[in-house]
């Protein structure tokens, strides 16, 4: 079995289950081979499923948020860098003057001319850096929230990945995320134009504006639905699937109602939730303390409740994630 790649396979020992090869050695890891839990229909459960899924696997998550944020602390530095170099005088000279006994220029007129001496001549490297910086943490983040989603998914149907797997099949699949993203950016885009432009038309036929902002608001609401969930397609489904059409499908069969109330019940949660841990951080330095750790971790939120209204919908989970053997 030397030339079988890494992954879960059947135990020779024991059939009954499954135990994860390394591509060299059997490991101690096993997992049982029972039929993954049946998806819920209720919006409660739904949510308490996609919880109770965060809350078993928090340190694999924690770990993903971790890297994000040293991802995003990495750019910050490099662009603080560019923008020091831009500051005439340089940010230490600044800095030192600003940090000096009696350092006052509200009313010392040294002081405050010195503030107004300060300038900020951005050069080519400033703008290339903060540019290419925010992109990589914008794509950084899809990716964790990718890699987040991967791993809870694959946990959700007894089928557990390691973190390495979670992270090698998210860069197969970047690509195309990348892809459809900027494919939908290109469409809100055109629609937005395409909304904004009947407004301005409204803005001269009143009779148009009141027909415009309701319909307007429904839009939104009865699409929501189908945006929210096209993301957990794109992530989670099988890549020949096209995302949006296979989530419009779903919803249509299972009707819309039916999902837009998990959906709403999500997102609600995830609000409070994070209401919470803002609140947390009133606290001094415990409270603060605990509210990082709660806004590193609870990032994976929106995409572990997603899961148990994704499989209730019916939708696939690709075969890269669920292995060959368990694909719903």
């Amino acid at each position: 079995m030397t030339d079988v790649p890494s992954g879960w396979y059947d135990d020779p020992e024991h059939p009954e289950q499954y135990r994860y090869w390394d591509g060299t050695n059997w490991t101690e890891h096993r997992s049982p081979k029972k039929a993954p839990p049946g998806p819920s229909n209720d919006s409660t459960s739904m949510v308490s499923e996609g919880w109770n899924l965060l809350v078993q696997n928090w340190l694999p998550i924690l770990l993903i948020g971790v890297a994000f944020v040293v991802v995003t602390i990495a750019v910050l530095v490099a662009v603080i860098l560019q923008a020091s170099s831009a500051l005439d005088p340089g940010l230490l000279t600044i800095l030192e003057r600003m940090t000096e006994p009696g350092f006052d220029p509200a009313n010392d007129p040294g002081d405050e001319a010195f503030i107004e001496s300060i300038e900020f001549n951005p050069n080519l490297g400033f703008w290339v850096t903060t540019i290419v910086g925010a992109l990589v943490v914008f794509i950084a983040q899809g990716f964790s929230l990718g890699v987040a989603q991967i791993h809870l998914a694959a946990a959700s149907i007894n089928r557990p990945l390691t973190l390495g797997e979670s992270f090698r099949i998210a860069l197969q699949r970047l690509p195309r995320w990348i892809a459809v993203y900027l494919l939908w950016a290109l469409v809100f885009a055109i629609g937005f134009f395409l909304v904004a432009l009947v407004f301005v038309i409204a803005a001269i036929v009143p009779l148009l504006l009141i027909l415009a902002i309701p319909g307007a608001i429904v839009l939104i609401v009865y699409g929501y639905p189908y945006f929210y969930m096209a993301t957990t397609s794109l992530v989670l489904g099988r890549t020949t699937d096209p995302p949006f059409r296979t989530t419009a499908r779903l919803i249509e069969a299972k009707g819309w109602r039916t999902v837009a109330w998990p959906v709403l019940l999500a997102n609600l949660v995830v609000i409070g939730v994070n209401i919470g841990a803002g609140l947390l951080g009133i606290i001094p330095i415990i409270g603060q303390l605990i509210a990082l750790v709660a806004q590193v971790l609870l990032y994976a939120l929106p995409a572990a409740l997603n899961i148990p209204i994704w499989r209730f919908m019916g939708g696939t989970i690709g075969e890269d994630i669920a292995g060959s053997e368990i694909t719903n």
